[in-house]
C-alpha cells in the first residue's frame, strides 16, 4: 500500500497484490479484480467506504444505499489506506469513489425513502442542528439515500485530502473534527420522534441532547470522533429521561 502512493513505477506490480475487506466478502480478503468481476450491470465506479475498525465499518450508514442496490463497498480501516489512496485513483479504467461524496450517483434501482416528518417539521429540525451544531457542521438536509439510519456525515463538495483526515486523527493530540454535511433520514423514527419533541417544546433541553448525540454517533462510526468517552455522561442523561416512569 505504501508503495502504491510512493513508487508510481511499481504500481502494475503491485496492484494485484492488494487485498481489502469488502461489504460483501465476509471474513475473506479480495483484490480489485476480485471486485471489478463482482461489478453489476451499469457500475462503472469501485466503492470504498473509511472507517476506524472492521466492527464499526460495516455498521456504517453509508452501505445501506449499496446493499439495497446489490453494490459492493472496499473497506479501508487500515491507517495506510487513506495514504494509499493518495496514488490509487483507479483501476483498469474504473474510478474509486468515496461514498460519502454528498453527489454520489448510484446505478441499480432503490424504493423511494419513507417520509414520516412533514416539511415544516423538517425546516425546525433543519433549525435546531443549524443553531446547536454551528461551524462544525456546513449543512442539513434531508438523506436520500438512509434506511436504517437516522443519520450520516458527508464531506462537503470542497473537502480537500478527506482520506487522510483519520490519520491525522490518531497522530495529532489536537485534531480537530473537519466541519461536515449531515443528512438526516424523514423516514426514521427516532428524527421523527425529535421533531415532534420540538414541535411541542423546542427549548426542551432534551432536543438538544439528542441532537448532539445524533451528530457524535455519526462521527463515531466515520471513525472521527476525536473522545468517544466524552458521550456517556450525555447517553447516562437520556437514559434516564427516557426510564422514567
Amino acid at each position: 500500500k505504501e508503495g502504491i502512493a510512493t513508487e508510481y513505477s511499481a504500481r502494475t506490480d503491485l496492484l494485484p497484490l492488494l487485498r481489502f475487506h469488502t461489504s460483501t466478502s465476509g471474513d475473506a480478503l479480495a483484490s480489485l479484480a476480485d471486485y471489478k468481476g463482482r461489478m453489476i450491470d451499469g457500475q462503472s465506479e469501485i466503492y470504498y467506504v473509511m472507517g476506524s475498525d472492521l466492527e464499526s465499518i460495516r455498521h456504517s450508514p453509508h452501505l445501506e444505499a449499496l446493499e439495497e442496490r446489490g453494490l459492493e463497498a472496499l473497506l479501508f480501516v487500515d491507517m495506510m489506506d487513506g495514504f494509499m489512496l493518495s496514488g490509487l485513483r483507479e483501476y483498469e479504467g474504473h474510478k474509486l469513489r468515496n461514498v460519502d461524496d454528498p453527489n454520489l450517483t448510484l446505478p441499480g434501482e432503490a424504493k423511494q425513502p419513507e417520509v414520516s416528518v412533514s416539511d415544516e417539521q423538517f425546516a425546525q429540525l433543519v433549525n435546531a442542528f443549524k443553531q446547536q451544531l454551528g461551524e462544525r457542521i456546513t449543512a442539513v438536509r434531508a438523506s436520500s439515500v438512509l434506511r436504517n439510519s437516522p443519520a450520516r456525515v458527508v464531506s462537503p463538495d470542497d473537502a480537500p485530502n478527506r482520506e487522510m483526515e483519520r490519520i491525522q486523527r490518531m497522530l495529532e493530540r489536537d485534531f480537530k473534527v473537519p466541519a461536515r454535511m449531515i443528512e438526516l433520514n424523514r423516514g426514521h423514527a427516532l428524527i421523527a420522534n425529535l421533531a415532534q419533541l420540538l414541535e411541542r417544546g423546542p427549548a426542551d433541553p432534551r432536543a438538544a441532547a439528542f441532537v448532539e448525540q445524533i451528530y457524535e454517533s455519526a462521527l463515531l462510526l466515520e471513525g472521527l470522533h476525536p473522545n468517544p468517552a466524552s458521550m456517556v455522561e450525555r447517553i447516562q442523561r437520556l437514559m434516564e429521561a427516557a426510564a422514567r416512569p
